[in-house]
């Protein structure tokens, strides 16, 4: 404004809930999307070259049709231009005066949708900025747009108490584990002061809720570390997914819960 696993703690939080567990498979309310057509709207596409700079935005039709996050992107949009056409202008004339080659800068931005929900929409974004080294760097960005309130809202702030966050936070760092085996192959010996094998902090990374199955409820939360955070730059990002799991589930804040579905697949 970035794999599933359980973990006893979890299941502790669980327990203090005041409310008892739900009798439907998903745990949340089958009628909760019922009804529910968001506004029609067009995606926005900016694109922009000069000989200095390749500019492009985007983001999909479901946030356009949201005048206040609409507006919200349409100033970051300003902002990360000017930032952008700044830079490459004082690059270009610096290099002009030391007698190197400039390389044209480039920098785009794309969000996409990860979950829609009569109450909440939420996008993960991916940014790709170039200033002539030796490959462009990557970012990841996450936005959660409570439309009841009319405003952004954190991940953290889906939820009843900040308990659940080191349950989550455990289980972020087991899914990154597998997401690093997944890659290479081999498992590195951990190091706390290595960033191969460490845990790059939940807090620091991209999170948003996402349907993953396309039925309307969110189902996951997707967490997203950037090139050079979890591994070298060759590895590209990461991606870890957390399932919500009933204690998860039981964890959201009520206003919230029929908004999502808990899998209860997994091992307990």
């Amino acid at each position: 404004m970035k794999r599933s696993f359980l973990i006893a703690g979890a299941l502790a939080l669980a327990a203090c809930q005041a409310e008892p567990a739900p009798d439907n498979a998903t745990g949340a309310q089958p009628s909760a999307n019922v009804g529910f057509k968001p506004a029609a709207a067009a995606a926005r596409k900016v694109e922009e070259k000069s000989d200095t700079l390749e500019f492009t935005y985007s983001w999909p039709a479901e946030a356009a049709a949201i005048p206040g996050l609409r507006k919200q992107l349409e100033e970051e949009l300003g902002r990360d231009r000017v930032e952008a056409v700044t830079a490459a202008k004082e690059d270009k004339a610096a290099m002009g005066q030391d007698g190197g080659s400039f390389f044209a800068h480039s920098f785009s931005k794309a969000w996409r949708l990860a979950g829609n929900t009569p109450r909440l929409l939420s996008m993960i974004s991916e940014a790709s900025t170039f200033t002539g080294g030796l490959h462009p760097n990557t970012d990841h960005d996450g936005i959660i747009w409570d439309r009841q309130a009319g405003k952004l809202v954190s991940f953290e702030e889906l939820f009843s108490s900040n308990q659940v966050i080191p349950a989550l936070s455990s289980r972020y760092c087991k899914g990154l584990d597998a997401a690093r085996l997944e890659k290479r192959g081999e498992v590195i010996p951990p190091s706390p002061d290595d960033f191969m094998t460490a845990c790059s902090p939940l807090a620091e990374q991209a999170v948003v809720p996402a349907d993953t199955n396309g039925n309307g409820r969110l189902d996951v939360l997707q967490i997203w570390l950037p090139p050079s955070v979890a591994g070298p730059h060759a590895e590209s990002s990461y991606q870890v997914d957390l399932n919500i799991d009933p204690a998860t589930l039981w964890a959201l804040k009520p206003e919230y819960r029929n908004l999502f579905e808990a899998d209860r697949a997994q091992p307990q």
